[in-house]
């Protein structure tokens, strides 16, 4: 389940990078994550709140508005079996 979730958070953090149209140079350079750490939250593989809200900062959403956006995609997925 763990794992689950964070590829989940993966997802949609690529989808608000592709929606807001930045590369990841950009989104490297307006939060000061490196561009590695970026692609291994995309993937799925970050296990750092502090990065992931700095991340979140960059689409002005914080933790709340970004799990509740996680929540409805994961329903819609659901709802779409």
């Amino acid at each position: 389940m763990k794992d689950e979730i964070k590829v989940r958070i993966g997802k949609e953090l690529l989808k608000l990078r592709i929606d807001n149209d930045y590369t990841i140079q950009e989104l490297s350079e307006i939060t000061d994550v490196n561009k590695d750490t970026l692609y291994k939250y995309e993937k799925g593989l970050g296990n750092c709140f502090d990065t992931l809200e700095k991340i979140l900062s960059a689409y002005n959403l914080n933790f709340k508005l970004f799990f509740d956006r996680l929540y409805d995609n994961m329903q819609n997925l659901e709802e779409e079996e």
